[in-house]
């Protein structure tokens, strides 16, 4: 039989795992506040009808729909039985037989987990609370699905940074076009710009790492780098955007490498141990 720990705080118990009051709570406030805006731009000075009115008032309704998005999607509890999971939003609820689950897709950077049966799939939002505990218990339960390669191990990178720096070049490159035939100077200075970043998209930011007997590949776009085994490991986590991300620091002689969950694909945390293990032996 196996025994879980019992997590105890204002929201989470053995058995419920939900959001915090403040995820739920904020975001509904600021979907009201930003909704109530909207009426007041049409007795603004300038009258109704007005450019600014008709700007303001889809921006408020803009914002105002996105947070009410997110309280939404923060409503999600999951109950744990010993053979099942309860999905619960709102008033609707869904029951999970865990041996019916042929996949479980676990996307730290994304902050959510997939489960798949052979008829449906399930999200399971990162922000609840006891998210690890939660995956722990799933790991436990379903070893078969998180199975994984003993002598190699691979952490793929989120494209999420990737397309940000991108549209920001190509953001600049309109830019230069635009301002090209009067000020030539800065459209010189926007190409620039954009050049730097297509650079270090291409050249400094990594696709993927893979963790091998005593070294470490770093995947770029172009090329790859290698390292061996690091002077020292370093393990800690921090909260951003509602959800936990886990972290290790690989330090060498010249420099350090961060493998961090917030810009990755796939899960850091339960295999760190593998990864500190695999580094310190000797390259075969």
């Amino acid at each position: 039989m196996v025994v879980y720990p019992t997590t105890m705080d204002e929201t989470t118990n053995q058995t419920l795992f939900r959001s915090s009051r403040e995820d739920r709570w904020i975001p509904l406030g600021l979907a009201l506040l930003w909704g109530l805006t909207v009426p007041l731009w049409w007795f603004f000075p300038l009258g109704p009808g007005s450019h600014l009115a008709w700007g303001a008032s889809a921006f408020g309704l803009a914002a105002g729909f996105l947070f009410a998005r997110r309280w939404w999607r923060a409503r999600q509890t999951v109950t744990w039985g010993d053979d099942r999971l309860v999905l619960t939003r709102g008033r609707r609820s869904t029951t999970v037989i865990l041996a019916q689950l042929t996949a479980i897709d676990v996307r730290p950077a994304s902050r959510w987990t997939r489960l798949r049966t052979p008829s449906r799939t399930w999200k399971i939002s990162h922000r609840l609370l006891g998210t690890d505990e939660l995956l722990s218990r799933l790991r436990l339960v379903r070893p078969d699905l998180f199975s994984g390669d003993p002598s190699q191990l691979r952490f793929r990178a989120s494209s999420v940074e990737a397309g940000f720096i991108l549209t920001l070049a190509l953001a600049s490159v309109v830019a230069a076009w635009r301002v090209g035939p009067f000020v030539p100077a800065l459209a010189v200075v926007f190409v620039l710009g954009a050049l730097v970043a297509l650079v270090r998209v291409v050249v400094f930011l990594p696709r993927r790492f893979v963790v091998e007997p005593g070294r470490l590949r770093v995947f770029f776009w172009v090329g790859h780098r290698d390292r061996g085994r690091p002077l020292a490991f370093r393990e800690d986590a921090y909260a951003a955007g509602g959800a936990v991300f886990f972290r290790m620091v690989l330090d060498y002689p010249r420099g350090k490498v961060v493998l961090d969950e917030g810009h990755l694909v796939d899960p850091l945390r339960p295999r760190a141990g593998e990864v500190v293990r695999l580094l310190a032996t000797p390259v075969p």
